[in-house]
């Protein structure tokens, strides 16, 4: 089952992601996506927290979108997820310090499209997060996930491993007060993201300061109000991988030309670290040397996405 286990910075951001998070009972998962029947609701809360916007090549999970141009965005949170169950007598345990979303319609209808992240794309410099670099190598090419859950992706036809039964692993209805409602999708499905229904998402922002209870009987999740508050962590609650404050780079392999391949990675005398320079400029005083090949996998390769017109 899912649980919310720790909202490390208390606000109305991490109060509605914690409980959309605990609405997902036995299909749970700490990293995935959701498409959210939305009247601007939730897009007015989401604008609210100051959003990065992202263009170009570091564009990803753009699935929904029909305009190229149009931006994606990202919200910082920061809270723990517990998933009990989703592999049999196994844990899942992760915090979440980022939600990428986007806005887009069809046939009349508005949603949002938000993903959970453990660390956003760009750190608080404005340079590339090494942390979601790092995570990104290790899903793209080196085919491996953080976590045990299985991950609930709306581009998972990339890597042909879509849940198979993903439209059948959702709730098949949802009862708030006395009011039982079925659950019918009204998005044209692109992989195996969670969708969630207007009124429940409603229900969360009308009583944003408020904790769900959740009981899921017989294909149906039952709302009811938690007099319980939301509790605030001071600290963080689980082992999280450093974030780096500056990007990495390092020539893929052979002989360094400085012409095509204009950065070098030079050992930190006596320290088991690294510095990443350009003939111009410092890219990293410190990081460690598999950090740093997994960077510069990932900016070469955007590199090249970007000068030959593809996209992730």
């Amino acid at each position: 089952m899912a649980k919310s286990v720790a909202i490390i910075i208390k606000n109305e951001l991490n109060d509605y992601v914690s409980n959309l998070h605990e609405y997902l009972g036995p299909y749970c998962f700490t990293n995935g996506a959701f498409v959210i029947e939305d009247d601007g609701s939730l897009l007015a809360l989401l604008n609210k927290y100051n959003p990065t916007k992202i263009n170009g090549s570091f564009k990803s999970h753009t699935s929904f979108l029909t305009d190229p141009s149009q931006p994606i965005y990202e919200c910082r949170i920061n809270i723990t997820l517990l998933c009990n169950g989703c592999v049999p007598n196994a844990t899942d345990k992760v915090t979440d310090k980022n939600v990428k979303w986007y806005p887009f319609s069809q046939n009349g209808q508005n949603y949002i499209f938000l993903k959970l992240e453990g660390h956003p794309t760009f750190n608080e410099y404005g340079t590339i997060n090494t942390t979601h670099a790092y995570r990104f190598v290790r899903r793209h090419f080196l085919k491996k996930t953080v976590g045990t859950c299985a991950k609930r992706r709306e581009d998972c036809k990339l890597e042909q491993n879509c849940l198979p039964n993903a439209k059948e692993l959702n709730h098949k209805q949802y009862q708030i007060g006395q009011t039982v409602v079925p659950i019918i999708e009204s998005h044209t499905r692109v992989g195996d993201e969670f969708f969630v229904p207007l009124a429940v998402s409603k229900t969360f922002l009308s009583n944003i300061d408020k904790k769900m209870k959740f009981n899921f009987v017989n294909d149906t999740v039952i709302i009811e109000f938690d007099n319980k508050p939301f509790v605030e962590v001071i600290g963080n609650p689980t082992e999280e991988e450093p974030e780096e404050n500056e990007p990495v780079l390092e020539p893929v392999g052979g002989k360094i030309n400085r012409n095509s391949m204009p950065f070098t990675i030079r050992k930190l005398p006596n320290r088991p670290l690294y510095t990443v320079k350009s003939r111009n400029r410092t890219y990293a005083k410190a990081t460690t040397l598999e950090k740093a090949r997994a960077q510069i996998r990932l900016l070469y390769a955007l590199e090249r996405r970007r000068t030959t017109g593809k996209r992730r």
